[in-house]
């Protein structure tokens, strides 16, 4: 079977089982229109298709919530995984000197039968010899995603859609600038990247990415789009350039139409993690906030639409089934105790929101977490 990392497999379970305990999943078949002048230059052109994020999904966001389970794509003599989620219409490229038609359009998401959600469709663009690069070298996500532009979207309003037999998302709408940030960064350890992630509340109350890059420069913009709220929430993220996820920290703001975010430097990274085989430690955090801890446990029992995975013993929510626990720790005790042994080759996973001031832990089925409005901070490590 294929290995999966770790973390691209919880969060691709993120997106698409929506923290249900049951496996009554519909894969929601898609079609994405008015793609606007495609052509042979080697530019690629593909649209994204997820359902808007609650506001719990973006406590721990990373970038597998917009990947959903891999599909085999025949590109010229070669066949690659591509995200069954990316609908691709049919172009024409140069695979070297081979000319090769390029078409994935059987594309969808998933979500739980009787689940009501926004879908939504983001087209993203980029240069195909360096993308089909990147993906036969394994680059590094963090690598991959700048190689791609994000540019205009789709928004579906709220609804069960495995009810449709297809759904069709129209690219109607632009991105245009909303707001203003700063951000003065200190020095960046080798082998990192600095991204900005903004997201726009939707009108049913959840988020959307709106932006996506890797720009150095200290100024820049952040877009919205027309049909959405004036919200937002960015993310000032520093992430090691593995796929791992062994380290990322990061600041989150908010703010409206018109506002200027100021933000300099980036959080320290969690230090002083130890793993032993009945409990877990790190240096202790004196800020407001909440710490989960994630005990990755390989089981041959439990499938994801025909994918092994990992249940969980002691983690941030119940993803797939009922062993999944909920358990959020206070930071500034710098110790949790394992409900079950760590084993040889096991990973625990460690998210620590940050906060602007004290609020209870989030509970188990709470949407819209006190802890997601007031979360100034994240801090991620992976280890095994």
């Amino acid at each position: 079977m294929k290995q999966f990392s770790i973390h691209r497999l919880i969060f691709t379970a993120l997106i698409s089982v929506t923290f249900s305990t049951t496996f009554a999943l519909e894969r929601v078949e898609s079609e994405v229109t008015e793609f606007e002048g495609i052509r042979k230059d080697n530019i690629v052109d593909l649209a994204i298709l997820f359902p808007a994020l609650r506001p719990r999904d973006l406590l721990n966001f990373q970038f597998e919530n917009l990947i959903g389970p891999d599909e085999k794509m025949k590109i010229g003599p070669i066949s690659v995984d591509v995200p069954g989620n990316f609908y691709i219409p049919k172009q024409k490229e140069n695979y070297g000197i081979l000319p090769i038609t390029l078409k994935q359009e059987r594309a969808g998401f998933y979500q739980e039968k009787g689940s009501r959600e926004e879908a939504m469709a983001i087209w993203a663009s980029g240069p195909f010899s360096n993308i089909i690069k990147a993906i036969q070298d394994d680059t590094p996500y963090t690598r991959l995603i700048p190689l791609l532009k994000i540019r205009k979207f789709s928004h579906n309003s709220l609804r069960d859609w495995t009810k449709t037999s297809k759904l069709t998302a129209p690219l109607r709408y632009d991105f245009l600038n909303r707001m203003d940030y700063s951000w003065k960064r200190d020095l960046r350890p080798q082998n990192h990247t600095d991204f900005v992630l903004g997201f726009q509340e939707t009108p049913a109350n959840r988020w959307s990415v709106t932006e996506l890059h890797s720009k150095k420069e200290v100024h820049g913009k952040i877009r919205g789009g027309t049909p959405f709220h004036d919200a937002f929430k960015v993310f000032f993220m520093r992430i090691k350039d593995d796929n791992d996820l062994s380290s990322m920290t990061g600041y989150i703001r908010a703010g409206e139409r018109g506002d200027h975010i100021r933000v300099e430097g980036a959080p320290p990274k969690l230090s002083g993690i130890v793993t032993a085989e009945d409990h877990v430690r790190w240096d202790p955090i004196d800020i407001p906030g909440w710490m989960a801890v994630v005990h990755q446990i390989k089981s041959s029992k439990n499938r994801f639409m025909g994918l092994e995975i990992l249940s969980s013993d002691f983690g941030l929510s119940p993803l797939l089934n009922n062993n999944w626990h909920h358990q959020w720790v206070d930071p500034s005790l710098g110790r949790a105790e394992l409900i079950q042994n760590k084993k040889k080759n096991e990973s625990i996973a460690f998210f620590f929101v940050g906060s602007d001031r004290e609020v209870p832990s989030p509970e188990e089925g709470d949407e819209t977490p006190e802890l997601f409005y007031h979360a100034t901070e994240v801090r991620i490590a992976n280890v095994k």
